[in-house]
């Protein structure tokens, strides 16, 4: 999965440096010195000169960081729930270590650095979040630049596949929105099949599910956009809980309960992000899922009232899950508590 992530990534902004960022003598210009013997990094040392980039934090939106701390962590592959985290489309939303070069590690460390905020919520402006626009933008690149350090993957280009050229190729009208375009045309071309648009803002499901009903509303998100969405929430592979938990907080935003279609997790991912439905511990009337289990200390166990004995009970119903991080965070907090009994 990495592997492939990685793959499209450079893939995303190979196609966009082809189709025309900036003018057809740039990209003339690259092709035909494509024989020269300079080296990938050579030129990157060029165009790396007198690129400079002072960055004070970032102020982000105060609904942004009104996040509802109640909903379940969610352990997961990072690469599996792209469609939940990332707003925008890969053409611009993935950056790319061609792109990245354009600038030194230093300054792309402390670029990257403004957005740890980010990490543990949803951004909802495009220069909040790490995105070819907000690298681009902040950096200042220009055409040349960004063409340049890609030349030979310029010269690779036709050795993809169609399929993937169709789906990151960018047209000239995609060039020009991206390159000049305002911020509110940006998010309308390029926002995510998930993601809600409005105006220079976009709320990505991750936002969705960090957020409570009030506030879709005070942003002005209609239960009309929502139930648009439906089918698209529907294809996301959260955990169990966490999908249950989404799912009706979509039902309460709506006011009429809502149940995700499974058809496509089931085809796509064969259940495998349902290991665990049902699996709960119950003390008293409160019952712990598989989120809430694999995601806190042994001291939030314990305040809980969750024994090991439990524990045992738990990791013995999950056996044949053995190998996966939900079991491993929960038989580690197991050893630690019986180590200080």
């Amino acid at each position: 999965m990495i592997n492939y992530k990685k793959k499209i990534m450079i893939l995303g902004v190979c196609t966009f440096l082809l189709s025309g960022c900036g003018s057809k003598e740039v990209i003339s210009e690259i092709t035909e010195n494509s024989s020269k013997e300079d080296t990938i990094e050579e030129m990157t040392m060029e165009t790396t000169v007198g690129v400079e980039g002072t960055f004070d934090d970032i102020t982000y939106d105060e609904i942004d960081l009104a996040i509802d701390s109640s909903m379940p962590s969610i352990i997961s592959d990072s690469d599996m729930l792209a469609m939940f985290i990332e707003p925008l489309s890969p053409k611009i939303g993935w950056l790319s270590y061609e792109l990245m070069s354009c600038v030194n590690n230093e300054q792309f460390m402390e670029w990257e650095g403004r957005y740890k905020t980010e990490r543990r919520l949803a951004a909802s402006n495009l220069n909040n979040f790490p995105n070819k626009y907000s690298f681009i933008n902040d950096f200042n690149l220009t055409d040349e630049c960004v063409l340049s350090v890609l030349k030979e993957v310029l010269e690779n280009y036709e050795s993809h596949g169609a399929g993937e050229r169709a789906e990151y190729e960018y047209t000239s009208e995609d060039i020009d929105v991206l390159l000049h375009g305002s911020e509110e045309e940006i998010i309308e071309r390029f926002a995510s099949e998930y993601s809600i648009a409005i105006g220079d803002h976009i709320y990505c499901p991750q936002w969705m599910y960090l957020h409570m009903p009030e506030q879709y509303t005070q942003v002005g998100i209609t239960k009309e956009m929502v139930r648009e969405k439906i089918a698209a929430y529907s294809k996301i592979p959260l955990p169990y809980d966490a999908r249950i938990a989404f799912q009706d907080k979509i039902s309460d935003f709506l006011e009429e309960e809502i149940i995700f279609d499974d058809t496509y997790i089931n085809e796509n991912y064969g259940g495998m992000f349902y290991k665990f439905k049902g699996q709960t511990i119950t003390v008293g009337d409160e019952e712990y899922g598989m989120s809430w289990l694999s995601s806190r200390s042994i001291q939030a166990y314990e305040r809980a009232g969750i024994t090991t004995d439990m524990l045992e009970d738990l990791l013995e119903r999950i056996a044949d899950q053995s190998d996966t991080k939900e079991y491993e965070w929960i038989h580690g907090c197991l050893v630690r508590m019986k180590e200080m009994e």
